[in-house]
């Protein structure tokens, strides 16, 4: 099967020199310096671990839209960042709620299975970005219950979020060869970008502050 969405090449904005993609890199640039605030003010070191291992997910996400290296290196390397953050906050959430739930363990592992599966079976990337962002939200759902309902409500905005990105990654391979031949020289990858901000940010600020569990 061949690969139809090639990150970073089938992104829907025009590639510039120096910089790819400028305005994407610049709104990634952003969301390293939230990370990076939000990780010095960490409480434990699972909170630590996770949002850093979001750092170096973005961090390879800003690199990917400043330069474009020929082949798959920067589909592969962004994909396994993401199933490394993901795996932090699996942990995260075992160890903040001391729940081990065998539903959602052996969920966990069943959805990675299949996403390696899909990822070296050469499926189009954007279905194994799928499969990370339904890991992503399974967690967020068993994080929901434990957490205060201030943090509850911002919750329920990041699922709002998560949601969207994933509509506009649709509507991105859907329709994104089509709205260059409209607009060639606007950057409608940016909208993603944005959510994937306001996202990020949700993200910093709900789990940054969760202390270091009581042995």
């Amino acid at each position: 099967m061949t690969t139809i969405y090639n990150f970073p090449f089938n992104t829907c904005e025009k590639v510039r020199s120096p910089i790819a993609q400028p305005y994407s890199a610049f709104i990634n640039l952003i969301t390293c310096l939230i990370l990076i605030y939000f990780i010095v003010k960490t409480k434990s070191m699972y909170s630590f671990a996770f949002l850093f291992s979001f750092l170096l997910f973005q961090m390879m996400h800003l690199v990917s839209h400043c330069i474009h290296i020929a082949g798959n290196i920067q589909q592969i390397s962004i994909h396994y960042l993401a199933i490394l953050t993901n795996i932090c906050f699996y942990v995260l959430y075992t160890v903040s709620s001391k729940r081990n739930s065998y539903a959602l363990t052996l969920a966990f592992v069943f959805i990675n299975l299949l996403d390696l599966y899909m990822l070296y079976e050469n499926y189009p990337f954007v279905y194994t970005v799928f499969t990370q962002l339904f890991v992503f939200i399974l967690l967020l759902f068993s994080f929901f219950e434990i957490l205060p309902l201030a943090k509850q409500n911002h919750i329920q905005l990041l699922l709002l979020s998560s949601f969207s990105v994933g509509v506009l990654l649709i509507n991105e391979k859907k329709n994104g060869n089509k709205l260059l031949e409209w607009w060639p020289d606007f950057p409608f990858h940016v909208f993603i970008e944005l959510v994937g901000l306001v996202a990020i940010y949700l993200i910093a600020t709900l789990f940054y502050d969760i202390e270091q569990p009581k042995v």
